[in-house]
């Protein structure tokens, strides 16, 4: 009777755990092939976090200013890739969120829209991830190089840059010169961590039940008032800098400094970008997003300070610098540039940039040691 017991009971086992089995399964499919999930972030040992490669998710603002469908190559980056019987010449785009352009279609991001914009034949490639600063652009850059060979580098550096190159450097991995060679993300650092990216990178079900390993925010949003912001974080417009600031730039133009020698080596031209913040253009810009940064909304950053210590870094090593803030001020209708809330460039404003890029490219073939702005 025992025996019997037990057969029933190892049976009965057996057949809850394959249900089981079969509903994750199924349920895995069907979120596959019904369901888009958001946009992923996933960590990564080197340049701290990646997209995930050949993968389609959704952008969507909860304001209801976008939408999108976003595709990813096989290297996780936007846009297609050029193919092996490709001969165009390429320019590779390096950047954070404003040129990766989740907020729009592929064909409407800057990258997409350059190749209206400059002559020759050229394929733009957009290299851009949200939440990226110049260290971990630098960190990538070699296997993109191999990969591509570009001609040009753009290299867009935004306000955020510098407390983001702060963080990323204390938690990266130094040799004895103190060059940093790997920004690992945290959660990585422990065998529980990576055994819960591999199931992230995966399986569909973890990432709906799990967001352990979605990156988090590596800056917080600081409350700042613009006409007294504080000395302990880095604002990227203050007249004076702190200490912590000069040690922010110097990090930034250690990074930059070095992807230009990368470049240089391989023949390489390297063209800084600045990206103006919505906040800096106009006073109607970015209204109702402000507060998110601590502004209020009838604040306006009229202080250059960001544009100008970065343009004489530039002029110090010799990097051609294109400054986008003296056109985007002078644009007829600023607030068209510029998501609301969102802040990101809409279409027009990455239609806007490409242009003026466009234009620089054209047009400027001057001492690289003499920057100049775009307007």
């Amino acid at each position: 009777m025992t025996l019997k017991r037990g057969r029933i009971f190892f049976f009965g086992s057996l057949l809850i755990g394959c249900g089981i089995a079969v509903g994750l399964v199924l349920g895995e499919i069907g979120l596959r092939v019904f369901h888009t999930e958001a946009v992923l972030t996933l960590p990564h040992s080197v340049y701290h976090h990646t997209r995930p490669p050949d993968w389609t998710g959704r952008w969507r603002s909860n304001q209801g200013e976008f939408d999108q469908r976003v595709s990813f190559n096989r290297l996780g980056l936007r846009g297609s890739l050029p193919g092996d019987s490709d001969d165009r010449k390429k320019i590779l785009v390096l950047g954070d969120s404003m040129i990766e352009a989740l907020q729009v279609s592929e064909e409407e991001t800057f990258c997409g829209q350059l190749e209206d914009n400059i002559e020759g034949d050229y394929s733009i490639l957009n290299a851009g991830i949200g939440g990226y600063s110049p260290i971990l652009m630098l960190l990538r850059l070699p296997e993109l190089l191999k990969e591509f060979g570009p001609e040009i580098v753009l290299v867009a550096l935004f306000p955020n840059d510098l407390e983001e190159e702060l963080v990323y450097r204390k938690i990266g991995a130094a040799n004895a010169s103190r060059r940093v060679e790997a920004v690992p993300a945290p959660v990585l650092g422990s065998r529980a961590g990576r055994i819960q990216t591999v199931l992230f990178r995966h399986l569909a079900i973890w990432r709906l039940v799990s967001r352990s390993t979605r990156q988090e925010t590596i800056v917080p949003n600081h409350k700042i008032d613009p006409s007294s912001p504080p000395s302990n974080v880095v604002y990227p417009f203050r007249e004076g800098w702190t200490p912590v600031e000069k040690e922010a730039w110097s990090a930034v133009f250690t990074s930059l400094g070095e992807i230009q020698m990368l470049c240089r080596d391989a023949g390489i031209r390297v063209v800084l970008l600045l990206v103006p913040p919505g906040q800096q253009v106009s006073l109607d810009v970015w209204k109702s997003g402000k507060q998110l940064m601590g502004y209020g909304p009838g604040d306006w950053v009229e202080s250059e300070t960001f544009q100008k210590e970065a343009l004489l870094r530039a002029r110090r090593i010799d990097l051609e610098a294109i400054d986008l803030l003296p056109s985007f001020k002078d644009h007829p209708n600023p607030t068209s540039l510029y998501f609301d809330h969102d802040g990101h460039w809409t279409a027009e404003g990455n239609a806007f940039a490409a242009e003026k890029v466009g234009e620089f490219l054209r047009n400027y073939q001057g001492d690289p040691g003499k920057p100049e702005s775009s307007d």
